[in-house]
């Protein structure tokens, strides 16, 4: 990136250190109102009420040791903080140097193993490990590429111990995580909570503790109007379903996912899921169902399950516009890509073509005409 800005697709390597730095305020603010309310109390409702003054000595001075455990904590907080915001800044500074990717093509000596084109896919691959619970290869390609400052594996690593405690049926971890971000799902408007006290209902009428079923209804303040909370109801009277817990779990799972990517401040998909999104999308047609190509990836039967998800474009011209000219680019003046990447018209390269040599209006770099690559529009 040449400007001083953070592109779009990158704002989430810093609004996951925001995230994290507002979650650790938070914890400590809690901390210390819930520790200096004890305090107060003791001291101005217990402490005047003892006359002895040796006990007086060893109230104040267990209360003394507490303040000094809280004061603590909160330097432990102060230097978690400072190393947050160290990261935030070598992570601008990193993203500010990289230059402009699609300037840096232009380059007649561009290299795909240049060391920032090689850094970015590095930490596109990582961030799809991470992601996806590869997390001790994510550890291994972070340490040999150095991408420890763009790791996030603390993060990554509790989401992916959640979520298989989610898939072996254990919901301590989400319902904790719950706890902790309760003010965010609240504005979120994701049924997170509700999708868990279901589930939590469903587990305790299989295992005939009614009592518990009762008591968790009432801890979700009776939370009758809930549609999630009025299957898990109906399902214990007609009978569990073993499929239907599987599915309810399944989709705990997804809600989750999505709920702690918005809260940490990150996509719900990795950047490798829009990345192969765009470049189907922009490749497949109805010649990969009817006559598949070798060349062509949207025909690799390898990729035809996700493939086939993917939206087949209907276009029956072409709306790319030349930039010299201001003609439409089609069949009878088809786009012509440079060596350098750089693409224009068959006409507009014709009135820039001297002896077989076209000098190109943007780049001033010389290439003969035979070299321009025709491109193919689907």
């Amino acid at each position: 990136m040449s400007s001083n800005t953070v592109a779009t697709l990158d704002r989430w390597l810093l609004s996951t250190i925001f995230e994290q730095i507002n979650d650790n305020m938070r914890e400590t603010y809690r901390n210390v109102d819930h520790e200096m309310k004890l305090i107060t109390q003791f001291i101005t409702k217990k402490l005047i009420n003892i006359s002895d003054p040796h006990t007086i000595r060893l109230k104040l001075k267990k209360a003394i040791d507490r303040l000094q455990t809280l004061d603590q904590l909160v330097k432990q907080s102060n230097t978690e903080q400072e190393n947050y915001f160290d990261t935030i800044v070598e992570r601008i500074d990193m993203l500010s140097a990289e230059p402009n990717l699609q300037n840096v093509q232009q380059n007649p000596n561009f290299n795909i193993t240049n060391d920032y084109v090689h850094k970015r896919v590095s930490w596109t691959l990582m961030e799809f490990l991470n992601r996806r619970g590869y997390i001790n290869t994510a550890k291994q390609l972070a340490a040999k590429e150095n991408l420890n400052n763009l790791a996030d594996l603390e993060l990554f690593t509790e989401v992916k111990h959640v979520s298989d405690q989610i898939k072996s049926g254990n919901l301590e971890g989400v319902l904790k995580w719950i706890n902790n971000y309760r003010y965010k799902l609240n504005k979120l408007y994701i049924p997170l909570e509700d999708q868990v006290l279901a589930q939590r209902i469903i587990n305790a009428a299989a295992n005939d503790d009614m009592e518990l079923v009762v008591k968790l209804i009432e801890q979700g303040g009776g939370k009758t109007d809930s549609p999630e909370i009025r299957k898990a109801i109906t399902s214990c009277l007609k009978g569990i379903n073993v499929n239907d817990t599987k599915d309810k779990l399944d989709s705990i799972l997804k809600l989750y996912e999505s709920a702690v990517a918005q809260a940490q401040g990150y996509s719900e998909y990795p950047l490798v899921h829009y990345i192969l999104h765009a470049g189907f999308s922009a490749m497949k047609s109805k010649a990969c169902r009817d006559c598949r190509a070798i060349s062509c990836p949207s025909c690799c039967p390898d990729w035809s399950v996700y493939v086939e998800q993917v939206p087949t474009l209907h276009r029956l011209q072409s709306v790319l516009v030349c930039p010299i000219t201001g003609q439409v680019m089609d069949d009878l003046n088809p786009p012509m890509a440079s060596p350098d990447g750089i693409v224009y018209s068959y006409n507009a390269l014709k009135c820039y073509t001297e002896e077989g040599i076209v000098t190109c209006p943007k780049t001033g770099h010389k290439h003969p005409f035979d070299s321009y690559t025709k491109l193919f529009i689907t």
